[in-house]
């Protein structure tokens, strides 16, 4: 499958200080990207350089078309969400849509279908000022898919909403994600990992990782951890068979405890019932890429 954005040694300075070298990475129609990094990794640089807002040296393809020399008819291709939006406060959310879609050269539809999309169809006449962090976030994704974009640029797009305006946001990338909408995700803590199908880790503007969450866990070694509870006559028995898949558990506050690798739980859950032990209480503590990449960081120093 082709790309639809294709970046291949990319290198930037600011005077004297390389901020990007040597950056390379692509997304894929219907596949979402999280570009994972801690703060001045230079995710918003090679955003900028996407975008054709700064020069760089390198090759950047929006949808076949070179950024350098296309710059307007590639960012065409692109809806672009930044991490902080600024919008007209006393306009509704209709009105912000309808300006929006006439500076776009998007059609009546599509503002329809955008606001669907970002379930904000029933509030279309609630004045912008009104609105919560979610909602702007919702409001700055239905004007991202003024256009049709085959593309979307996402900037921290979770950082300031709460937990249940986090979910239903990734509900919305999701649905979009499975009707062909291709991403690229760049935070730095967000736990949208779950939706993506590669991870790129950025570090003082070099990439320094890439493959799937679980890829890059297994890397690290690391494994989630299970908690359980048992009757003191089954630990022995618990531990039987976690040992026979590798792990050792531990036994802390009334509570057994091991390394459990993700492709390994349903297996050994399955393998407990099956000799009969009955389990009491059950927390399963999953990492992922996002709470880890420090570690990641720390290997790739070393």
């Amino acid at each position: 499958m082709a790309d639809i954005l294709s970046v291949k040694n990319v290198d930037k300075n600011f005077g004297r200080t390389r901020v990007l070298s040597g950056v390379s990475f692509g997304v894929e129609s219907g596949e979402a990207v999280l570009l994972l990094g801690p703060n001045g990794a230079g995710k918003t640089t090679i955003i900028k350089c996407i975008l054709g807002l700064l020069n760089f040296n390198g090759s950047i393809m929006v949808d076949g078309i070179d950024v350098k020399s296309k710059g307007n008819l590639a960012r065409a291709e692109i809806g672009y969400l930044p991490q902080l939006s600024s919008y007209y406060e006393t306009l509704t959310i209709e009105q912000h849509a309808r300006l929006m879609a006439s500076l776009k050269g998007a059609s009546r539809d599509e503002i329809e279908r955008s606001l669907e999309i970002a379930g904000l169809q029933d509030v279309r006449n609630r004045m912008v000022k009104a609105l919560s962090s979610g909602m702007r976030q919702r409001l700055g994704l239905s004007i991202a898919l003024l256009g049709n974009p085959p593309l979307l640029i996402l900037d921290e797009p979770t950082s300031n909403i709460d937990l249940e305006g986090q979910l239903e946001f990734k509900r919305m990338l999701q649905r979009l994600k499975e009707a062909g909408k291709a991403f690229l995700i760049s935070t730095h803590l967000s736990g949208l990992d779950l939706i993506a199908d590669e991870v790129v880790v950025l570090n003082a503007g070099k990439v320094v990782a890439t493959g799937s969450s679980s890829e890059i866990l297994q890397r690290l070694g690391l494994n989630d951890k299970m908690y359980l509870k048992v009757s003191e006559a089954q630990v022995s028995l618990v531990k039987e068979v976690a040992n026979g898949l590798g792990g050792v558990p531990e036994f802390k506050d009334g509570w057994l405890v091991l390394p459990v690798s993700p492709s390994n739980k349903a297996t050994f859950l399955e393998e407990l019932l099956k000799r009969g032990v009955k389990i009491n209480d059950l927390v399963v503590e999953q990492f992922s890429i996002e709470s880890e990449y420090v570690k990641l960081l720390q290997v790739n120093q070393q």
